[in-house]
């Protein structure tokens, strides 16, 4: 809960705990054996991108149970950026400096992303690339991506089986083979 006159985002970095993320198992482990072994036992930088988006602020909030918490977005983040601008994204990550990478940022409208596809590819693909640019090999990188990546039919699907139907899938698809070329992504 928010109190008034406080950012979420700042409360939740002041409240920030110190067990690390594993990000190989995607959950916390029982004990500290779990742990791939480029895990440290200190608290990890942990830089949530879209942090003021759909998804952001709750993967803020789960974030930061988990390490130090910097929240990055266009506007009203910890850290200001548009990670579809190269250089900007660069200095960005310079700046954060952090042990992971939670992307979140997404044009997700899928009307939009249809009648401006341009525009999807440069949020959903473009941003991803600048990102794997820009990190160092030792930075873990979650891409959140979406079902929208498979045919239009139930799930669940297997890896391998996509085809997008919309521009939103197609540049989010795009996004994830980015996300895939960073040797410490998933």
């Amino acid at each position: 809960r928010q109190r008034p006159g406080r950012s979420p985002t700042r409360e939740r970095v002041t409240r920030a705990r110190t067990w690390p993320l594993c990000m190989h198992h995607g959950l916390i482990p029982a004990s500290a054996t779990d742990f791939p072994l480029w895990w440290s036992a200190r608290a990890i930088r942990i830089l949530v991108t879209g942090a003021t988006g759909l998804l952001g602020p709750y993967l803020v909030e789960a974030a930061s149970r988990r390490g130090n918490v910097i929240g990055l977005a266009r506007r009203g983040g910890d850290l200001l950026c548009d990670l579809v601008e190269a250089e900007a994204t660069s200095t960005a990550l310079r700046r954060a400096d952090p042990d992971v990478v939670v992307h979140a940022v997404a044009l997700t409208d899928v009307d939009r992303c249809e009648r401006e596809p341009e525009v999807a590819d440069r949020v959903n693909r473009q941003a991803v690339v600048n990102l794997v640019a820009a990190l160092p090999p030792r930075t873990g990188l979650v891409y959140v991506s979406t079902d929208q990546v498979y045919p239009d039919c139930p799930g669940p699907h297997r890896e391998g089986g996509e085809r997008p139907v919309n521009a939103y899938g197609r540049s989010k698809l795009a996004g994830e083979l980015a996300a895939l070329r960073h040797s410490a992504g998933l």
